[in-house]
């Protein structure tokens, strides 16, 4: 634990945040805290959705909702049709982060740890890809609905949410058909 770096959330006031979900609901469950607190610390923070499978209009209005009470904006980088992220290739994926990058100008990008299980690691390789050498933070997210990661999730950064758990708690309430 001596190793672990405590994240400051006010380092990010009034800079651009991107948060990356393969699914609707992926950032509210695994990253919603954070992005609370980062949205509460002045951060400006854009949730970006790379597939939305069926019901899809019923997931986008959970997500929307959701993405408001904790004070972000979201975006659907597919609506067109209901998919799923093994429906996108992670060449497309990477190529609409890199846009989003490009568009946004991030301090900081929130996605899915390389250790969650199956496509849900794309995003975070497509991450990887898309934001290339540059000077953007990279933090990862775990969450126990990919189901068991394929390698340990081993933190080196630590974001405290007792302050904003509450607002994560509600937002995750909206995930109605989530559950």
């Amino acid at each position: 634990m001596d190793n672990i770096i405590k994240f400051d959330a006010l380092a990010y006031a009034g800079r651009r945040i991107l948060a990356l979900g393969a699914h609707p609901g992926d950032i509210e469950l695994g990253a919603g805290g954070t992005v609370a607190l980062l949205t509460g610390s002045g951060a400006l923070v854009t949730m970006a959705v790379i597939s939305v499978p069926s019901p899809r209009a019923t997931l986008m209005a959970e997500s929307e909702c959701a993405a408001r009470l904790l004070g972000a904006q979201v975006r659907f980088l597919n609506p067109e049709c209901e998919m799923r992220i093994e429906d996108v290739s992670i060449k497309k994926i990477a190529a609409q982060i890199r846009a989003l990058i490009e568009e946004i100008q991030p301090a900081v990008i929130l996605t899915h740890a390389p250790a969650n299980s199956g496509r849900e690691r794309s995003v975070y390789e497509a991450c990887v890809m898309a934001r290339g050498l540059s000077a953007i933070d990279l933090l990862c997210f775990n969450t126990t609905a990919c189901g068991y990661p394929l390698r340990a999730f081993k933190p080196d950064a630590y974001v405290d949410i007792s302050g904003s758990i509450t607002k994560k708690m509600g937002a995750i309430k909206y995930l109605k058909s989530k559950t």
